[in-house]
């Protein structure tokens, strides 16, 4: 059962009642916060399934409209199984796709579709509703243009790996998912490190303005390119990324702590320009770009036994880290409890709680790498 019915008396009792309360300040109270702006809640169900509930044709073996918790079964077999087709088509249950289950480490198999379809008549190939030069295909080989046109609208489940005799087939349902996704949207977790660990939307640390500066910077690679011309023109060692992540054109520009401990530059760079929440102070872009670089590596030489003391920008930054981490810590259930304190909690926890042993499993790998974080950083003052 997904998160989003736990607080239901009927569907989650005092075992969702109790879950609820662990996922306070995760990662799954974040998503469940996504699944609320998208009309998802159970708020929202309730009073959906209370309007078309009486509209329901009556059936021999079901003369009456079907109950609150047999809806709910129904939506939690579509949400859990569901898979995104693309912008015409939305979601869709695929046979044989839905019996698989995930794992992002060990995944035999990957979904396949073709996404760039046409979103106002699905067509996979030219259609009356392109325009004359064909963007919606013009990244595509005229060869794979023909093969769609002979394979028609399908979709795909490609094998990744081998896969042995008797062995259970494994599907990776999206790629990067942490725990507090799988569990809002499947109803169950990996604990296995995977997924962007701690994140921190664009609202929750910048303005109007430091917002504007915070896309120049990251979509201008100027901490990239600072980075590389500081060892060019210093003759200065390669930075030794250990407690902040390099900046990584793969991957998106999160705010985050990853589950590694490490610190993204992204979110280095929207806590720095909340120092220098001044428009004036930021008016030539290449200068922010090089005080970051310049403090991550002072902070970072601190962190590898540099003995001397942190100047004004990287002491402020380190002290900005760890009071976004004790601030995200306050918002937790029983914040005055340790990981380790959880783990005996959960060890203790009767068969009968498996959804408070999900939560908090979730709270558990958080909380730890809260922990470990604000070790690092503290000490970085000290």
């Amino acid at each position: 059962m997904v998160p989003t019915f736990w607080a239901d008396a009927r569907l989650g009792g005092d075992d969702g009642r109790r879950a609820l309360e662990w996922l306070a300040g995760t990662e799954g109270e974040r998503e469940l916060r996504r699944k609320a702006g998208e009309g998802l809640t159970m708020e929202d169900m309730d009073r959906y399934h209370e309007t078309i509930s009486s509209h329901q044709p009556p059936t021999t073996e079901h003369p009456e409209p079907s109950s609150f918790v047999s809806y709910v079964y129904a939506v939690s077999l579509v949400m859990t199984r569901a898979v995104v087709i693309d912008a015409y088509h939305g979601i869709a249950i695929v046979p044989f796709c839905d019996l698989l289950n995930h794992s992002s480490s060990t995944a035999h198999t990957s979904f396949c579709c073709d996404a760039f379809v046409c979103p106002i008549c699905g067509s996979l190939t030219v259609c009356e509703h392109d325009s004359s030069d064909l963007e919606r295909l013009a990244h595509l080989p005229q060869s794979y243009i023909d093969e769609m046109e002979e394979q028609g609208n399908v979709v795909d489940m490609r094998v990744v790996r081998a896969i042995k005799k008797g062995e259970e087939v494994f599907s990776l349902y999206d790629e990067g998912m942490g725990d507090g996704k799988l569990l809002v949207e499947w109803g169950f977790i990996e604990r296995n490190g995977a997924g962007d660990g701690l994140i921190w939307s664009p609202r929750e640390l910048l303005n109007g303005t430091t917002a504007r500066l915070y896309m120049t910077l990251i979509n201008g690679s100027y901490l990239d390119d600072t980075a590389q011309r500081r060892t060019v023109s210093t003759q200065k060692d390669p930075i030794n990324w250990r407690l902040i992540a390099p900046p990584d054109a793969e991957r998106n520009p999160l705010l985050n702590v990853y589950p590694s401990g490490r610190v993204s530059i992204y979110l280095l760079t929207a806590l720095y320009l909340q120092l220098k929440d001044d428009g004036a102070k930021l008016a030539d872009v290449e200068d922010a770009g090089r005080e970051i670089i310049e403090a991550v590596d002072e902070i970072e030489q601190r962190h590898l036994g540099d003995g001397s003391a942190l100047t004004s920008t990287p002491a402020l930054l380190v002290q900005h880290v760890v009071q976004l981490l004790e601030a995200r810590m306050s918002k937790v259930y029983r914040p005055d409890l340790s990981a380790h304190d959880l783990v005996t909690i959960n060890t203790d926890l009767p068969t009968s709680a498996p959804l408070e042993r999900m939560a908090l499993g979730l709270a558990i790998d958080e909380r730890a790498l809260m922990e470990g974080v604000l070790s690092k950083w503290r000490s970085l003052s000290q």
